[in-house]
């Protein structure tokens, strides 16, 4: 992270949340692929960048000071610039586990898993991220025949946590899966103690933590 001090890293979250702000999604981008090109790692710049400003816009539209509109539009620039940096954290699978990263059913918020898979990714496990809307039973399926090692689910609502318990069921129930199952989203980080409630073996507070974890329950 060479030449990026806290400060600054701290300066170019709040320019990039106000590029987004301001609709210029081509100054976002542009200040992110500098940053990069200046040192930047991209672990930083998905927790210390990204995620603090998603957060951030996400107070700001609880508080009524943007519109859906504005909150939409900055997670939709947020989720380009991530696919676009793609080519530049894909890992060889050397680490010879396989993670699945998915949004229970009802869930719209993607980016969170979206994160926590390229983290994977950046850790050379082999990944599958299939987003949001994804049914159980087909989730299940495709868990088995890509026998997973970890399978990664999120809500960030508490009105989704009956869906991650049906969903950790319907995995648990499958003769044919045997994968770890971890949890994420404000409510398992409010409390904790839905873990065990909803039948997963751990849960993260970053994507960070969860490829820590991850290791952990696959080891």
């Amino acid at each position: 992270m060479s030449g990026f001090s806290h400060d600054r890293t701290m300066k170019l979250a709040d320019d990039y949340q106000q590029a987004l702000l301001d609709g210029q999604r081509d100054k976002a981008s542009a200040l992110i692929i500098d940053a990069l090109d200046d040192g930047l790692a991209i672990p930083s710049l998905y927790l210390d960048v990204f995620q603090l400003t998603q957060h951030r816009i996400g107070r700001l539209w609880q508080q009524n000071k943007v519109s859906v509109a504005v909150e939409h539009y900055s997670t939709a620039v947020t989720q380009l610039i991530m696919s676009n940096l793609f080519p530049r954290i894909v890992g060889d699978g050397s680490a010879g586990k396989t993670v699945v990263g998915c949004c229970v059913s009802s869930e719209l918020h993607e980016m969170g898993m979206r994160m926590v898979c390229d983290f994977f990714e950046m850790n050379n496990w082999t990944t599958h991220f299939l987003g949001s809307g994804m049914p159980d039973a087909d989730l299940v399926g495709f868990v088995r025949d890509k026998q997973a090692d970890l399978v990664c689910i999120s809500c960030t609502t508490s009105y989704n946590v009956q869906a991650v318990k049906s969903l950790v069921a319907a995995l648990s129930d499958d003769a044919g899966t045997m994968s770890a199952i971890m949890v994420g989203g404000a409510p398992f980080a409010a409390n904790p103690d839905l873990v065990a409630l909803v039948g997963a073996n751990a849960t993260a507070a970053d994507a960070r933590e969860a490829v820590r974890k991850g290791w952990e329950l696959v080891s």
